[in-house]
């Protein structure tokens, strides 16, 4: 249980890094926000956090997939390296 709680924590942990970083920087609208607007690593894994934690709060899977994140993260940087007007709540519908 200490090793889950511990595990928990880093990741909570280096997920909050991006979204301070972004707060600081700008407010995104996600209905508008294209891959154009992802300007860094740290850019990405704020979209990616928030399409994951949109998806678990829509299906109310509140189980935290590792595996499903980076196969998240793998798709958006693919989609996004060939079209950088893609919007991004089309990962939504995906």
């Amino acid at each position: 249980m200490k090793k889950f709680l511990l595990c928990l924590m880093l990741v909570l942990f280096c997920l909050s890094m991006p979204f301070a970083h972004a707060a600081a920087k700008q407010k995104v609208d996600m209905n508008k926000a294209t891959c154009g607007d992802i300007e860094d690593e740290n850019g990405l894994l704020v979209f990616v956090s928030w399409i994951d934690g949109y998806l678990s709060a829509k299906s109310g899977d509140m189980v935290i997939d590792i595996k499903t994140i980076e196969a998240n993260l793998e798709q958006i940087m693919k989609t996004c390296s060939e079209n950088d007007k893609f919007k991004l709540k089309d990962f939504l519908k995906q």
